[in-house]
């Protein structure tokens, strides 16, 4: 799959590729493997799910606050209203303790990726924004994941 965007355009087209596509042969074979191209009209500042965050992360934020990411997914706009808690400070065994605030989208994007369960990312009130922990209320049950490579200032 992939996505190419022209926000000069507003526009984000979409590309599935053949089951084999991972051994690229040829550019021949890569042009044949292409299976219908969309072309679909988006917002200004769309971003796709990955770089939506990162995205998010630049934004001037505070506590208590929605603030909106257009999210381009599966040949859909969606939009996203990425909500801000309290920040607080958070402990993490043998990293620390971090002031953090929990960050969680609401959207039907997020219904139709994990069927009504939550995800929260907790990240530092600092100007880097880093990522501290992942939680996600999964169908097996919670999930948590912290960051590895985390150091206290």
């Amino acid at each position: 799959m992939t996505i190419d965007f022209d926000h000069g355009k507003n526009e984000a087209k979409y590309k599935m590729w053949g089951s084999m596509a991972f051994i690229n042969l040829s550019p021949q074979r890569e042009k044949l493997e292409a299976v219908n191209p969309v072309t679909t009209s988006i917002p200004n500042g769309t971003q796709d799910l990955f770089s939506s965050f990162y995205y998010f992360r630049a934004l001037e934020i505070e506590e208590g606050q929605s603030y909106p990411v257009n999210i381009y997914y599966n040949k859909r706009n969606w939009p996203v209203k990425m909500k801000v808690d309290k920040p607080f400070l958070r402990e993490i065994r043998k990293r620390g303790v971090f002031a953090v605030v929990r960050v969680f989208p609401v959207s039907e994007l997020n219904d139709y990726i994990l069927g009504k369960r939550n995800f929260s990312v907790y990240l530092t009130v600092d100007s880097r924004r880093t990522p501290l922990e992942f939680r996600l209320n999964s169908a097996m049950g919670p999930i948590r994941g912290i960051i590895q490579g985390l150091a206290q200032n």
